[in-house]
C-alpha cells in the first residue's frame, strides 16, 4: 500500500494519523514519504481539519509549520465552510 492510497471515504494514512493524533506517524509520513497535506476527503476535509476537530493541537501545530505558506491552511474549508481554526477544540 502507498501513502497516497485512500480508503472509500477518501482518507489517506496521513488523514487517519491526524484524526488519531499520532504525531510521530504524521511526522514520518510528511517528512519521509512527503504525504500530501492538502488532499481532502469525500467531505472536503483536509488532514488539518481532522486534527483540529479532534483537538490534537500538537499535530495541528506541526501541520501548520509544514505548510509552505502558513496562511494557506486557513483556507481549507469543508462543505459547510468551516475552517480548521473554527473547528478546533481543546485537546481532551
Amino acid at each position: 500500500s502507498d501513502v497516497a492510497d485512500c480508503d472509500p471515504m477518501g482518507w489517506s494514512p496521513l488523514a487517519l494519523a491526524c484524526f488519531q493524533g499520532q504525531l510521530p506517524v504524521v511526522r514520518f509520513l510528511a517528512e519521509r514519504h512527503r504525504a500530501q497535506m492538502e488532499r481532502v476527503d469525500r467531505d472536503g476535509l483536509a488532514p488539518l481539519h481532522l486534527a483540529a476537530m479532534r483537538g490534537h493541537l500538537p499535530v495541528l501545530r506541526y501541520l501548520l509549520s509544514r505548510l509552505r505558506h502558513k496562511g494557506d491552511a486557513f483556507y481549507f474549508a469543508d462543505k459547510v465552510s468551516s475552517t480548521s481554526t473554527s473547528t478546533a477544540e481543546p485537546e481532551r
